[in-house]
């Protein structure tokens, strides 16, 4: 299922942080290795300044970068629980992005908003982890 702003990739075979911002970065910049290569190392960077856990088996990498020239969440499932994710996170079950285009309109910023307080429903978590994306 595919709306301009939420896409949902369920079951996608991502076995490490690595891969999975690599994936990440080829999304969003298929034609451009130079921006692709720019996203990877913000995603990098975003995660050492701090921690993107949101819960138990739930990251969310997020980033605004002068790069992206729209908004998008992207709801990401890997086929398998992605281990050893990091020193902090030992399994990552969904995986969440955001990647914020730089000035931004307020009606967008406002729809992420709306999406982000969703996050903090845990059922609304269960259901996503379980692959339940009738309403993202």
């Amino acid at each position: 299922m595919t709306d301009n702003f939420v896409e949902i990739f369920d079951q996608i075979a991502l076995t490490s942080k690595v891969a999975t911002y690599e994936w990440i970065s080829e999304q969003a910049f298929p034609t451009s290795k130079e921006a692709a290569q720019m996203i990877y190392q913000a995603l990098l960077e975003r995660e050492a300044a701090g921690d993107i856990q949101i819960e138990e088996g739930v990251i969310l990498p997020h980033l605004e970068h002068s790069a992206l020239t729209k908004t998008q969440i992207w709801l990401i499932r890997p086929e398998e629980p992605i281990t050893e994710w990091s020193e902090r996170i030992a399994q990552v079950e969904l995986i969440i992005v955001v990647l914020l285009a730089e000035n931004e309109t307020l009606a967008v910023k406002r729809r992420l908003a709306d999406f982000m307080r969703k996050l903090a429903d845990p059922d609304y978590l269960d259901d996503l982890k379980a692959g339940n994306f009738a309403k993202p």
